[in-house]
């Protein structure tokens, strides 16, 4: 299962990244089958400890997510809480949540919301 933020459906709207939207779509496809390791995944550190970029193949632009299943094994639902870690929404283990596309982690949004 995906979930888009509303940051994400709304970068996808902007002229930077419009033509690009198959791009993108495509990437999450490949994340739905193995979020882990599909698209260069990899864990975020630092700042943005428990969240994951995948993407960054001809430019800088990564597409930034959460799955549920890591954050509950990690006990990360403090970091970068989303409404599934307090409970608001219900999600499965395999879901994974697009927060959006960064080209610099500095510039991410700290708060997501999703319209389920």
């Amino acid at each position: 299962m995906v979930r888009r933020s509303a940051t994400y459906l709304e970068q996808l709207r902007d002229r930077q990244y419009r033509r690009r939207v198959d791009e993108f779509e495509g990437l999450i496809e490949r994340l739905l089958g193995d979020p882990y390791s599909a698209a260069r995944s990899e864990q975020l550190r630092h700042n943005e400890a428990g969240l994951r970029s995948a993407g960054r193949q001809s430019d800088a632009t990564r597409i930034i997510f959460k799955i549920c299943d890591e954050c509950r094994r990690r006990n990360e639902r403090a970091r970068w809480p989303l409404d599934c870690c307090t409970g608001a929404t219900i999600t499965i283990d395999r879901t994974v949540n697009i927060l959006c596309l960064s080209e610099h982690y500095a510039d991410m949004p700290v708060e997501f919301e999703f319209d389920d």
